[in-house]
């Protein structure tokens, strides 16, 4: 990883509402607006750019769309995303 990738993901790391419009999609009750965010979330977690106080948001939201009814499209996304979290030393 080079220093301008380590750079950008402290840049967003330091800044909370870089995971809102993500959050604010996986309200939404349109399935693909949903995956898209999801993937979206996984992806910035991998980098390690989301706030510390992010993930607790993230594993919030993440919990409310076990509770509803979702397309199965969706769980597979809430397993990966789920994995990301529970698997990345960041964010323990």
């Amino acid at each position: 990883v080079d220093d301008d990738n380590v750079n950008q993901a402290q840049a967003l790391r330091s800044n909370e509402e870089i995971i809102k419009p993500f959050l604010l999609a996986c309200e939404s009750k349109t399935p693909k607006m949903i995956a898209i965010s999801m993937t979206s979330l996984q992806q910035l977690l991998l980098h390690s750019a989301v706030p510390i106080g992010g993930v607790n948001i993230i594993v919030e939201t993440v919990a409310r769309l076990c509770d509803q009814s979702v397309e199965e499209a969706i769980y597979l996304k809430i397993l990966q995303l789920s994995l990301t979290v529970f698997a990345s030393s960041e964010y323990e």
